[in-house]
């Protein structure tokens, strides 16, 4: 004690700026720890709390534990005592279980800490895992916390990623169906070191069919090929580059998700605005279409065609390719 006393001497303890260290120089060595540091390299200098000892409350845990008092709670990994330093030499309980004794909790083992980078595998056998919680690993946890908490080896249903393997011969693998295709099935995403989504267009388009509308993306092909491609109501493909909408009955569900049985065919953009327009009022589409009836009379229009103030020309060639009623409707007027 007296060879560190005297190394103590002849430093200046942590915490003491230059000008106020000659001012409380006795207070200060009266005060600070006079044991070795930690690192091995000077003295420790923290503030004592035994001053007789003039020890820090560290020191004082290895001072006390040097003489055979220890933490006498429950110990861990099969140990039947902690102990581990106190932190006073009345309590003999080390720091976690004196928390817990002044919570008013039962002293229970203290859970121990890997250092950083180490970490705990998981206790079931051959697992290998890292363990999350009470351990074992997430899986593991997962398994012990539902059903009868029986553990059963992890299935590893799909290995890890390896980006280096995922391109080969410029085509890619969709992570959804598993199969190489080329990029251009994967639309364009900044998200994603190669630019591209991590599933392909048709998986896509599969998934909001499956969550929107209740259907698969395989029955929709199965709908467009009945159909031939175009709209069930216009008889046109859709003009706008998207696929056909899917057209469902508003009545059973009246939001823009479907539950897969109320699905009718595949419309057009406009001709499915329209049907969801009239379902809201088909009176009113009724009064509209009247409306557009009866000034096309009005002013003279049929099929397109101004009967008023089309030439004879115009009129014998709409009348040579129009229906037949136009055909007489436009004799009507020749004669």
């Amino acid at each position: 004690m007296d060879e560190l006393e005297a190394k103590a001497g002849s430093q200046r303890p942590k915490g003491y700026s230059d000008l106020s260290y000659p001012a409380r120089n006795m207070r200060a060595m009266e005060t600070t720890c006079i044991r070795l540091a930690r690192s091995g390299e000077g003295v420790c200098g923290r503030r004592a709390v035994k001053v007789p000892e003039r020890l820090c409350r560290y020191h004082f845990g290895e001072y006390l534990a040097e003489q055979g008092i220890t933490c006498v709670g429950p110990g861990s990994d099969g140990e039947e005592l902690c102990r581990r330093n106190v932190y006073t030499r009345r309590s003999r309980l080390c720091v976690s279980h004196r928390n817990q004794k002044a919570a008013g909790e039962e002293l229970r083992p203290i859970r121990h800490t890997n250092p950083p980078g180490v970490k705990t595998p998981c206790r079931f056998p051959d697992c290998g895992r890292p363990a999350k919680a009470h351990g074992l690993c997430s899986a593991h946890d997962a398994q012990s916390r539902s059903g009868d908490g029986t553990l059963k080896p992890c299935v590893v249903r799909r290995p890890e990623r390896r980006s280096t393997f995922y391109r080969v011969d410029g085509l890619k693998e969709c992570g959804m169906c598993l199969r190489l295709l080329p990029e251009e099935e994967f639309q364009d995403s900044k998200h994603f070191k190669d630019a591209k989504m991590w599933h392909c267009r048709r998986c896509a388009a599969d998934f909001h069919l499956r969550r929107t509308f209740g259907i698969t993306i395989d029955r929709y092909e199965e709908m467009l090929a009945e159909q031939g491609g175009v709209c069930a109501r216009c008889k046109q493909p859709e003009t706008n580059g998207k696929r056909l909408s899917v057209d469902h009955n508003r009545k059973c569900c009246p939001t823009y998700k479907s539950c897969g049985r109320c699905v009718r065919r595949l419309l057009c953009h406009r001709c499915n605005w329209i049907v969801g327009r009239a379902e809201e009022s088909a009176e009113l589409l009724r009064n509209l279409a009247a409306y557009i009836e009866e000034w096309d009379e009005k002013l003279g229009w049929v099929d397109g065609v101004n009967l008023k103030t089309a030439s004879a020309t115009e009129l014998a060639n709409h009348a040579q390719t129009g229906p037949q009623a136009v055909w007489l409707k436009v004799r009507g007027r020749q004669e």
